[in-house]
């Protein structure tokens, strides 16, 4: 049983997202868990580097989710080249324009530096 997290838990949530990523039809637990636990910077690294990329979630929890500034840019630095990598592909809205992913990578750094200037 896996206790809420306001509450002391033993149970090691890292690790067992990362035991659910290696194991094959179980990266849908191991998004579930990183939501539910807020490990944003996991559940970064898992629409990006896993099997099935979604650049998209992954800028959106970049841009709403984290808050910490500092970490914004480290995974923008981390992440840098498959976010805004032509290979990453598009998405369609409705109305069936497209909205490129390197256009929404670039709109969140121009947020971020905008935010480190002021």
């Amino acid at each position: 049983m896996i206790k809420d997290r306001e509450s002391d838990s033993i149970f090691d949530f890292d690790t067992a997202i990362n035991v659910c990523r290696q194991k094959k039809g179980y990266s849908d637990l191991a998004v579930n868990l990183a939501q539910r636990y807020e490990k944003w910077e996991i559940l970064v690294s898992i629409y990006i580097e896993d099997e099935n990329p979604n650049i998209s979630e992954a800028i959106a929890i970049i841009d709403e989710k984290i808050k910490d500034v500092k970490l914004k840019v480290k995974l923008l630095q981390q992440y840098g080249t498959q976010l805004l990598s032509p290979k990453a592909g598009s998405k369609f809205i409705e109305g069936g324009l497209k909205i490129s992913k390197e256009k929404e990578a670039l709109d969140l750094l121009i947020k971020i530096t905008k935010f480190l200037i002021c």
